[in-house]
C-alpha cells in the first residue's frame, strides 16, 4: 500500500514498499515541460534536465559518473510534455548513496558559462540528429494541438536555446525544479529509516520560488478544432509513405482501465487487431507505432505505419473497417487483454522501476491511477464489453479523426483518403 510523507519544506515523498526485492528505484518528478512553457521559454525544461546533471557532476568535482559506476547505480532522466523525471536505481545496499546524488538536483546552478555552452551544443546536436521537424509526428502535432503549447517540441529550437544563459537557467531552476513543484517516489527495497533519511536530507533545502507557482493541474489547452475535425486529411510531401491516424478523446468520460483495454485490443498484444489485420493476415506492414497522449481533460489516441505507396489506400480502408466494426460491438476481445491486468497484476511488484513509473505517472501526474494492485485489479475486472463498445462509438468518428500522410502529394490522393475516411460514420 502506498505511503505518503511530507517534508518541512512542503515536498511530498511517496513510498510503495517492496522489501522482498534486492533493488530499489528512487525517482524525482516535477510538473514542467512544454505544456507549461511560453513560446519564448520553450525547451527550457529539457535544457534544465541536461544542465542539472552536468551541475551535479561539477559539484562532485567531475566524479559523478565514476561514483555511479563504482556503486552499480543507474542514473536516468527524461523530459515529457507535462513533467520531467530523474531516476536512480541500484542494489538495496546503496539506496542512501543514490539519495545523496538525487537531492543535488535542488542545488543552485553554479556551472561556468563554458560548461553550459557545451550542454547547449549537445542539445543542438540532439535536435539535429533527431530531425523532429521533418517527422510525421511533428507535422501531425501542429494540426492536432494547433495554437496551443502542446504543438511545440520538448527540446525547443536551437535559436531560442542561445538566449537561455546562466541567469535564465538559474531562475527557471529555482522556480521549476523546486521542492514545492515536485515529489519523490520510492519503490523496491527501502526501509522506514531510509525514507526518514531522505526526508531529513530534502529538508536541508528551501521550498524555492516554486511555491509561487499556480498549482499545476495537468489540464491541456483545448485546440479550436478539437472534437470538430470532420475527418481532416493532410499530406506532407515526402519520398517515403507513412500514414498516421489520430483521434481526439475526452479522458474524463471513461475510466483509465477502459482506455487502456481499448488501446490493448487495438495495439498491444499478439492478437491485437491492428497487428493481425495489417501484418499477420495481409502482409501490408511489419510494424507500427501506437501511442496514447493523455492529460487530465483531453488526449489523443494514435498510431502510424510505413507502407508501400500502392497499398496506402487499401490499408486505410482496412483500418477504417476495423474501427467501424469495433463500434458495432465486441465479442471476446476482453478475454485476451484483461489477463495482463488481472492475472498478472502483481507482477509489477517484482520490478521497482516499472512500479515507480506506473504509480507516479498514473496516480500523481495523470491523477487517474489506483494506489494498490488489488484496487487496480478490481477496476479492470469491472470493465464490460458494453463499456468498450460505447467508448469505441464515442472515439471512432470523423469529428475526432485527423489522418496525416507523408508521401507523394496530390489532390486525388487527398480526395481518395477523404472518401475512405467518411465510411467511418456510415450507419
Amino acid at each position: 500500500m502506498e505511503k505518503q510523507y511530507v517534508t518541512n519544506n512542503g515536498m511530498e515523498i511517496f513510498h510503495y514498499p517492496g522489501n522482498h526485492l534486492h533493488s530499489f528505484c528512487v525517482s524525482l518528478y516535477f510538473k514542467a515541460g512544454s505544456l507549461y512553457e511560453t513560446e519564448a521559454e520553450n525547451g527550457i525544461t529539457h535544457f534544465l534536465e541536461h544542465v542539472v546533471i552536468r551541475n551535479i557532476n561539477f559539484l562532485m568535482g567531475g566524479k559523478l559518473y565514476g561514483h555511479l559506476d563504482r556503486l552499480g547505480l543507474m542514473f536516468n532522466a527524461c523530459t515529457y510534455k507535462e513533467f520531467v523525471q530523474f531516476e536512480l536505481t541500484g542494489a538495496r545496499d546503496h539506496i542512501r548513496e543514490a539519495m545523496d546524488v538525487l537531492v543535488k538536483v535542488f542545488e543552485p546552478i553554479c556551472l561556468p558559462a563554458a560548461e553550459i555552452k557545451i550542454e547547449r551544443n549537445r542539445i543542438k546536436a540532439e535536435i539535429r540528429e533527431e530531425d523532429e521537424k521533418n517527422s510525421l509526428g511533428f507535422f501531425t502535432g501542429n494540426i492536432v494541438w494547433e495554437g496551443t503549447s502542446l504543438a511545440r517540441s520538448i527540446t525547443g529550437q536551437s535559436t531560442r536555446l542561445d538566449k537561455m544563459g546562466k541567469a535564465v537557467l538559474q531562475q527557471a531552476h529555482s522556480r521549476l525544479l523546486s521542492p514545492a513543484n515536485g515529489f519523490f517516489y520510492v519503490t523496491g527495497h527501502a526501509r522506514e529509516e531510509d525514507l526518514a533519511y531522505l526526508k531529513q536530507t530534502v529538508e536541508r533545502y528551501g521550498s524555492g520560488s516554486g511555491s509561487d507557482l499556480v498549482p499545476r493541474s495537468n489540464f491541456a489547452p483545448l485546440p479550436r478544432s478539437f472534437f470538430r475535425r470532420n475527418g481532416r486529411v493532410a499530406v506532407k510531401k515526402s519520398k517515403d509513405t507513412v500514414v498516421r491516424f489520430s483521434f481526439d478523446i475526452d479522458t474524463r468520460k471513461y475510466s483509465q482501465a477502459a482506455y487502456m483495454l481499448l488501446y490493448d485490443i487495438l495495439f498491444d498484444c499478439e492478437n491485437s487487431k491492428i497487428h493481425q489485420a495489417l501484418s499477420e493476415q495481409s502482409g501490408y506492414i511489419y510494424s507500427f507505432d501506437p501511442g496514447l497522449e493523455q492529460y487530465s481533460n483531453i488526449g489523443n489516441l494514435y498510431f502510424q505505419y510505413e507502407v508501400q505507396p500502392a497499398r496506402l489506400l487499401g490499408s486505410t480502408e482496412m483500418v477504417m473497417k476495423l474501427f467501424y466494426d469495433l463500434k458495432q460491438g465486441i465479442r471476446d476481445e476482453l478475454d485476451y487483454v484483461k489477463p495482463a491486468y488481472i492475472d498478472n497484476v502483481e507482477l509489477i511488484l517484482d520490478h521497482a522501476s516499472n512500479l515507480n513509473w506506473a504509480q507516479a505517472y498514473e496516480g500523481h501526474i495523470l491523477e487517474k491511477g489506483s494506489r494498490d494492485p488489488k484496487e487496480r485489479k478490481r477496476e479492470y475486472e469491472a470493465v464490460s464489453p458494453e463499456e468498450i463498445t460505447a467508448l469505441a462509438r464515442e472515439v471512432f468518428t470523423c469529428k475526432n479523426l485527423v489522418v496525416t500522410v507523408k508521401g507523394k502529394k496530390s489532390k486525388k490522393l487527398e480526395q481518395d483518403l477523404e472518401n475512405i475516411v467518411r465510411k467511418l460514420d456510415e450507419e
